[in-house]
């Protein structure tokens, strides 16, 4: 009897699981992270003007269902204009379609912000503005 019971409760556990999941498997844990291939930024670019030389390092991930590139990475500023000598900052943003947007942050700074197009496989061109840079024309290379 007792058998028979605890097979009993057995199935309709399944069947309540069955049910509860539409007939499907229960899987553990989250979805898989969506699959990125390196994206056209990343790699170490360089841009020099009269007043300032700015390098970076940047990596940027590329999502195969989007196309959108979600860019990281770090560099440094110095030159007559920047004030404090050769300042490093982190850098963040996306790429989609060649165009880009790139914040840049640094300790005690307000945030920049570079908008620009990839002109070629290896030259960004665009502007910074914020943090003392109002519209600064910006061509970068990758080096």
């Amino acid at each position: 009897m007792r058998l028979r019971l605890l097979a009993l409760e057995t199935a309709l556990g399944l069947a309540i699981a069955t049910a509860c999941t539409g007939g499907h498997e229960i899987t553990g844990g989250p979805p898989p992270p969506p699959k990125t291939h390196p994206g056209p930024l990343t790699g170490d670019w360089s841009a020099t003007t009269p007043d300032f030389v700015i390098t970076m390092h940047l990596a940027d991930a590329v999502s195969e269902a989007t196309g959108v590139g979600g860019v990281t990475g770090n560099g440094q500023v110095s030159g007559p204009a920047i004030t404090g000598g050769t300042i490093a900052f982190g850098v963040f943003g996306k790429d989609s379609s060649a165009a880009i947007r790139l914040t840049y942050t640094a300790s005690e700074f307000r945030a920049v912000y570079f908008t620009g197009q990839l002109s070629t496989s290896t030259q960004i061109v665009g502007y910074m503005d914020s943090s003392g840079f109002n519209h600064v024309s910006v061509t970068y290379t990758k080096q």
